[in-house]
C-alpha cells in the first residue's frame, strides 16, 4: 500500500512538472487564439501619464534613463516622471537636482534614509497627478513610442492594466547566467503575451507596467508583498483586464552576475508567498482561465523546488521496483550532473548552452526554496538593492 502511494505521488510530480513547463504554455497559447479578436477601440486624446520610479544608487544610469524619458515621443504636457531616491548615497540625488533644470516634466523626490520600493511607490503615486501611471526602473530604456503605445490600451474601458513587453540583452560583462536570463525571457514572454490576450496576465514585469490611478492601492509594506507583482494584479483583483501591448517595448539587462541574479531571486520568493496569501481567492476565481494560469503559471512554479526534492526522493525509493524508474532517475540526474558542470564551466567563463541552461534553472530554484524557506521563517525585509 505504501508503495502504491509513493508511486502515485511519483507520477502526480511528473505530470505538474510536464504540465508547467510544457503542457500550459501551449494550452493557453491555443486558447488565446480562440479568444484574441481586434479592438474596436480607440483614444480620442492622449490621457496625461506620471512615469513612476524607486531608485537606489543608481549613478551609474540614471541620466541616461532621463534623456531615454526625454525621447518619448509623447506630449511633454501630458507626462510627468516621478523619481524617488530611496536614501541613495551615491551621486544619485545630484544628478537628479541638476537634471531639474533642462527636463520640465521632472520631479524627483528624495527620501533621506532607504525605507524600500514599496514604501516608495507608495508616496509617489500620492503625489502623481496622471490617470495613467506607468511603473518602471531606473535600468529600462522606452523605445521612443512605447509609452503613446501603450496607453493605447486603456481606450477599452474594462482593461485595468496594461503590461510593456521587456526586451532582457545580455549584461556587458557576458556573463553566463545573462544568456540564460535572455533565454528564459523569450521562453516566458509569449506564454505572458497569451495570457494578455485573455485578458489574465498573472504578474507582469515591474520594469514596464501601466494602470489606472483609480485603481491602484497602497502596497501593503507591513506584509512585505512583491511590490511588482501586487500592482499588476490589482486590475485583476477589481475585475478588469490585465493586457500586454506587443507594441510598446522596454529594454534593459539581465544580472551581471549569478549572485546578483540568485539574490534577487531569493528576494521575489519570500515576497511572491507574501503576495499569494493576499490574493488566494484569485486561484477560485470564476473565471475559469484567470484561475488556471495562476495556479498553472505562478503557483506551481514558485513551489516547484519542492516538487523537485520530492520527486528525487519518491523516484530514489522507487529505483529498484521497475526499470522505468531507472530511466527517470538517469533523467534527473542529468539535469544536476549538468548544472554542476555548468557552475564549473561558469568559473573558467566557459558558455555552452547545454550546460548553463541546466546550470540558470537549479540555480534558480534553489533561490526559490530558499525564499520559501526565508518566508516560513521570518517574514521578508522591504528594502532592496539594485542589482548592479
Amino acid at each position: 500500500m505504501f508503495h502504491t502511494i509513493i508511486e502515485v505521488l511519483f507520477w502526480c510530480f511528473a505530470a505538474i512538472a510536464l504540465h508547467t513547463y510544457f503542457l500550459f504554455p501551449q494550452i493557453i497559447k491555443i486558447i488565446a487564439s480562440l479568444l484574441r479578436a481586434s479592438s474596436t477601440h480607440s483614444l480620442q486624446q492622449l490621457p496625461k501619464v506620471t512615469v513612476v520610479i524607486s531608485a537606489f544608487n543608481e549613478e551609474k544610469v540614471i541620466l541616461n534613463r532621463l534623456q531615454n524619458l526625454d525621447s518619448l515621443d509623447y506630449p511633454t504636457e501630458k507626462l510627468e516622471v516621478l523619481i524617488g531616491s530611496d536614501g541613495s548615497n551615491d551621486n544619485t540625488n545630484s544628478i537628479l537636482h541638476e537634471s531639474t533644470q533642462k527636463f520640465t516634466w521632472l520631479t524627483p523626490i528624495l527620501f533621506t534614509e532607504n525605507q524600500g520600493k514599496a514604501t516608495v511607490c507608495n508616496k509617489l503615486v500620492d503625489k502623481s497627478s496622471g490617470e495613467i501611471l506607468i511603473f518602471g526602473d531606473a535600468d529600462h530604456f522606452y523605445e521612443p513610442n512605447a509609452v503613446k503605445n501603450i496607453v493605447q490600451y486603456f481606450a477599452d474601458p474594462n482593461t485595468g492594466g496594461v503590461a510593456g513587453i521587456i526586451d532582457m540583452r545580455n549584461s556587458p560583462d557576458e556573463s553566463a547566467v545573462g544568456v540564460e536570463e535572455q533565454s528564459y525571457y523569450a521562453y516566458d514572454t509569449p506564454i505572458k503575451i497569451a495570457e494578455g490576450d485573455c485578458g489574465c496576465m498573472i504578474g507582469a514585469h515591474g520594469g514596464f507596467f501601466a494602470i489606472r490611478k483609480e485603481l491602484y492601492e497602497p502596497i501593503p509594506v507591513e506584509l512585505g508583498v512583491t511590490d511588482d507583482f501586487f500592482i499588476s494584479i490589482l486590475p485583476l483583483w477589481k475585475g478588469y483586464k490585465v493586457v500586454a501591448a506587443r507594441d510598446a517595448v522596454s529594454h534593459t539587462y539581465s544580472a551581471p552576475s549569478v549572485k546578483d541574479e540568485f539574490r534577487r531571486k531569493v528576494r521575489f520568493s519570500a515576497t511572491s508567498f507574501a503576495t499569494l496569501k493576499y490574493f488566494w481567492k484569485l486561484l477560485f476565481d470564476t473565471r475559469f482561465i484567470l484561475s488556471y494560469c495562476f495556479w498553472s503559471h505562478r503557483v506551481s512554479k514558485w513551489f516547484f523546488p519542492v516538487i523537485m526534492i520530492l520527486a528525487l526522493f519518491t523516484n530514489i525509493y522507487l529505483l529498484s521496483s521497475d526499470i522505468v524508474y531507472s530511466v527517470t532517475m538517469i533523467g534527473q540526474a542529468s539535469i544536476y550532473i549538468l548544472a554542476f558542470v555548468g557552475f564549473v564551466m561558469s568559473r573558467f567563463g566557459y558558455k555552452f548552452k547545454l550546460f548553463t541552461f541546466p546550470y540558470y534553472f537549479v540555480v534558480s530554484n534553489a533561490a526559490l526554496l530558499m525564499g520559501l524557506v526565508r518566508y516560513i521563517k521570518s517574514g521578508n525585509v522591504t528594502k532592496w538593492q539594485p542589482s548592479r
